[in-house]
C-alpha cells in the first residue's frame, strides 16, 4: 500500500489534476496507515479542504499547499512502523488550563499495571477516571460512559508546572497549550523517550481533537506540535478524560502549587 501511495503522489506532482473523490480515495489509504500515529493527520489541512468540495466528481487542480502536505505525509511514513511491545512509562500525568491564571501540570509515579489499565480507556467513548470515593451529590453527565475508580492510597501527585499565561485565548486553545507544555517537559529527559504514556485531561474538546489526530479549528496548530514531539521521541500517547473535580492539576492551573497532593475534594 505504501508503494502505491508513493506512486500516486508522484503522479500527482507530475499532473496535479484529479477529482476530489479520487483524492479522497488516496487520503483514505493514508488515514488507515496513520491510525496508530493519529497526530500525523494534523498535517493534512488543505487536502481535507479539497476533498470536501461540493463538485466532487469534477476534475480540478490540486492546490500547491495540498501537494506539499501529501509530500510531507509521505516523508513521515517512516513512522508508520510501530513496535506495540513498547513499554509503558510508570508515570501518570494530568494537565489543565484556566483563564484566571494559566497552565498546570501534575505527575505521579504509579505502578505499570495501573498505567496499562488506564490506557484502555483512551479513545473509549465516554470512558473517564475518578480518584477515590466520589461524593454522592455529584451527578456525572449522561454522555459519559465507562467509569474507572482509582484508589489514591500510596499515590502522590506533584505539581511540576504552574505557569501564568502570557496571552488571551479560548479555553480550548489554552488546554492544548498546557498539553504541549507538559509534553515538552516530559521529553526533556531521554529516560521518557520510546515509551507509551498516559495523560489525563478534563477538556472534551482537546480530548476529541487529539484522539482524532486533527481539527478544523485552531487546535490543529497545536496538534502539529504534538506530532513533532511524539515523532522525535518515539512516544505513543494515551489520553483519558478526567472530570475537573478530580483533576490533580486544577490547582496548579489556578496558581496554587503543591508538592504532594491527592485529587479527592
Amino acid at each position: 500500500m505504501s508503494l502505491y501511495i508513493l506512486y500516486a503522489i508522484t503522479r500527482l506532482l507530475q499532473r496535479p489534476f484529479v477529482t476530489p473523490r479520487e483524492l479522497a480515495a488516496l487520503l483514505g489509504m493514508i488515514q488507515w496507515l496513520d491510525l496508530l500515529r493519529r497526530p500525523k493527520l494534523a498535517i493534512l489541512e488543505e487536502v481535507y479542504r479539497f476533498t470536501k468540495r461540493a463538485a466532487d466528481s469534477q476534475v480540478a487542480s490540486v492546490p500547491p499547499g495540498a501537494l506539499v502536505e501529501l509530500c510531507v505525509s509521505l516523508l513521515l511514513g517512516i513512522y508508520w512502523q510501530i513496535d506495540l511491545r513498547t513499554p509503558f512509562l510508570p508515570l501518570l500525568s494530568a494537565t489543565d488550563a484556566s483563564t484566571s491564571f494559566g497552565f498546570g501540570v501534575s505527575v505521579a509515579k504509579v505502578p505499570i499495571d495501573l498505567v496499562e489499565h488506564l490506557s484502555k480507556l483512551s479513545e473509549k467513548q465516554g470512558g473517564f477516571v475518578v480518584f477515590g470515593d466520589s461524593p454522592e451529590h455529584v451527578d456525572f453527565p449522561t454522555q459519559l460512559g465507562e467509569r474507572c475508580d482509582v484508589d489514591l492510597e500510596g499515590i502522590c501527585f506533584s505539581d511540576v508546572l504552574s505557569l501564568r499565561r502570557r496571552f488571551d485565548a479560548h479555553i480550548n486553545v489554552l488546554e492544548g497549550e498546557a498539553f504541549v507544555l507538559w509534553l515538552r517537559w516530559l521529553l526533556r529527559s531521554r529516560r521518557h523517550h520510546v515509551h507509551r504514556v498516559v495523560a489525563l485531561v478534563d477538556s472534551t474538546a482537546w480530548l476529541g481533537a487529539s484522539c482524532k489526530g486533527r481539527s478544523s479549528s485552531q487546535l490543529n496548530r497545536l496538534l502539529r506540535r504534538v506530532a513533532a514531539l511524539c515523532f522525535v521521541a518515539d512516544v505513543l500517547l494515551y489520553i483519558v478524560f478526567i472530570p475537573s473535580l478530580w483533576n490533580p492539576s486544577d490547582g496548579a492551573s489556578r496558581g496554587t502549587r503543591g508538592k504532594c497532593q491527592t485529587s479527592s475534594r
